[in-house]
Parts: structure tokens; C-alpha cells; sequence
């Protein structure tokens, strides 16, 4: 049986870095906020230090580019967050994608700015509840907040119900925030699409994630027979490993990254 607390999981992720698996073909998926880079009460108060960019970069050049961020922001805030990363980039759950330098065509989802019907919804909702903080991403919103879970619960159905008869939309609570998405901006089909392309062929899929946004994530690595990795106790039952923090997420893919340079300097035999 899993353990329920991923510091007593962490081992079995750090074992895995041991055996074949990691020395073979791989390709990684990873999330963004909570999984490499700790949460902030507001999105635009995180910065990630030149540091973690170098290390991201690292690892792509090792896996010959198959490697993705996949993040539930904005792609504007997340090429400002992601300023100096070479790699895929696939912003609102997945729906949008860019590749810096590289035009990867039409988005992943048929995305039109959230309706004006909607737009009021949130608008009247939100002068009832001031605590609630609104984060416009156009397709999508969040609703950033430092509720007790009971009333962030009622929140979330109080705006399930209101949005209702948007029927393409999506309401769903994560880690301190509630969040507003079509039914077509999901990690899920991005994972699809990014595995699809040409440098992720043939390599066996990794993917990192820690909250309600991820599940569709990581069940679809593990669904393409690949390996899912939770931080944080939150999706354990979706995942096969767990770590217990970023920093211990951070420090996992950069033993990732030095396995997979020694492993191909042995095949080069240099």
C-alpha cells in the first residue's frame, strides 16, 4: 500500500533515479506553480531565481528537448515567469503552446475569451465576497482567496451553480484558488499533444504535479504507460511516487538531469 505521507514516498522516487528506467530514453512533463516553484498569495509575486531557469534548460538540452512545462497561467505570464527557458511552454491548462523561436500552429483547444454573461456572473459575485481576488487569464479566471476550506467549498458551488448555464465551462477548487476553465483547456490533452511530437517519440513519459489541475496529467502519462510523480500528499492515489516538497521536486529533476548526461556520455562513450 502507498503511504499516505510523501516524505516517507519520497524514497521510492529517489530509487527509481537508481534503476534503468532513468538511464533510458525518457521525456518529462512537469507543472509549474507548487510543483518547481513555491505558491504565492498573488501569481506575479513568484520569481524563479536564474538558478532553476539554468537547470530547466539543462534538461531539456539532455532529452534532445523533450521536455514541457505545462501550467495552468496565461501565456504572457508565463514568458515573463519563464524569461531565459528554451523549451515548450503550454500556457492556460494546456491550451495554448509555444515553443520559443518556433510557431507550434493553432492552440490546442477552440478558446474564445470568457462570455460576457459570464464576465457579469464573476463580476456581481465577486462585490459579495471581497476576500475573493480576480485573476483574468481571457479564456479562463481564478479566483485567488485565503478561505477556510468549508467556505472556499461553498464558493465553488455558489459558482458552479451561477455559471451553470455556461455549460462549456468548468468550476473547480485547487490550492487556494477556484478556477474558471473550458471544458477544453485540460493538462490532459496536452500531455496528448506534446507526446505526440517528434522529439518525445519512443522515450518513456515523467510527469510532476501537485494539485486537482494535474490529475489530468498525470493520469495521462500513466495512461501512455509512463511515470507520475505527485509533490505534496494531494494526488498520491493518482501518482506513482510522491515527493514531499518543490524543493525536493527541484532537486529530483536535477538528479534526473545528471543521470541522463552520464547514461548518454556512456553511450557515447566519452
Amino acid at each position: 500500500m502507498k503511504p499516505a505521507n510523501p516524505a516517507q514516498a519520497g524514497w521510492r522516487a529517489d530509487e527509481w533515479l537508481a534503476g534503468e528506467q532513468a538511464r533510458g530514453p525518457i521525456c518529462v512533463l512537469s507543472d509549474l506553480d507548487g510543483t518547481l516553484l513555491e505558491y504565492a498569495d498573488w501569481p506575479d509575486e513568484v520569481l524563479p531565481s536564474p538558478r532553476l531557469i539554468g537547470m530547466l534548460n539543462r534538461l531539456h538540452d539532455t532529452l534532445d528537448g523533450a521536455f514541457a512545462i505545462v501550467s495552468g497561467r496565461g501565456m504572457r505570464s508565463l514568458d515573463v515567469l519563464l524569461r531565459g527557458f528554451i523549451g515548450i511552454r503550454a500556457a492556460l491548462h494546456g491550451a495554448e503552446m509555444r515553443h520559443p523561436g518556433l510557431d507550434l500552429g493553432e492552440p490546442a483547444a477552440d478558446l474564445r475569451p470568457l462570455s460576457a454573461g459570464a464576465r457579469r456572473v464573476l463580476h456581481d459575485y465577486l462585490l459579495t465576497m471581497p476576500q475573493l481576488h480576480l485573476e483574468d487569464k481571457g479564456a479562463c479566471a481564478a479566483l485567488h482567496h485565503d478561505l477556510p476550506g468549508p467556505d472556499a467549498d461553498r464558493v465553488e458551488r455558489e459558482l458552479a451553480r451561477l455559471l451553470a448555464p455556461n455549460r462549456e465551462l468548468q468550476v473547480f477548487q485547487g490550492r487556494k484558488i477556484i478556477e474558471i476553465r473550458p471544458s477544453a483547456a485540460n493538462k490532459g490533452a496536452a500531455a496528448q499533444r506534446i507526446l505526440a511530437r517528434p522529439a518525445f517519440a519512443n522515450r518513456l513519459p515523467v510527469c510532476l504535479g501537485d494539485d486537482v489541475t494535474d490529475i489530468d496529467l498525470l493520469d495521462a502519462v500513466k495512461a501512455a504507460g509512463g511515470v507520475a510523480i505527485a509533490v505534496g500528499p494531494r494526488l498520491s492515489a493518482h501518482a506513482d511516487f510522491c515527493l514531499p516538497s518543490v524543493a525536493a521536486a527541484v532537486r529530483w529533476l536535477s538528479t534526473l538531469q545528471a543521470v541522463q548526461e552520464i547514461a548518454r556520455r556512456e553511450q557515447d562513450g566519452t
